[in-house]
């Protein structure tokens, strides 16, 4: 599940939430945990660091072998930074 980042409008309060995508809205539409206020919004493009998956989690089995079968047939010239230098 993906992590979103969080933060209060009146007291600047910022935190973090792991929610399915659907409901990555929860927490604006539910007030502040620091002050209470109904002014919490998702912060955009903000990476959250030091975030680890829990060590039972794991992907599902198909995944690894069809991330490899993406890889396979990239090749070169497939890349945003490779078709910027061309």
């Amino acid at each position: 599940m993906p992590v979103y980042s969080y933060k209060c409008r009146k007291c600047e309060n910022e935190f973090n939430g792991v929610y399915l995508i659907d409901d990555r809205k929860i927490p604006e539409e539910n007030p502040c945990p620091e002050c209470s206020a109904m002014e919490v919004y998702q912060k955009i493009g903000t990476p959250v660091i030091g975030y680890s998956i829990a060590p039972n989690m794991r992907t599902s089995d198909n995944f690894n072998s069809r991330l490899k079968e993406i890889k396979a047939k990239s090749g070169s010239g497939n890349t945003v930074s490779d078709s910027i230098r061309h």
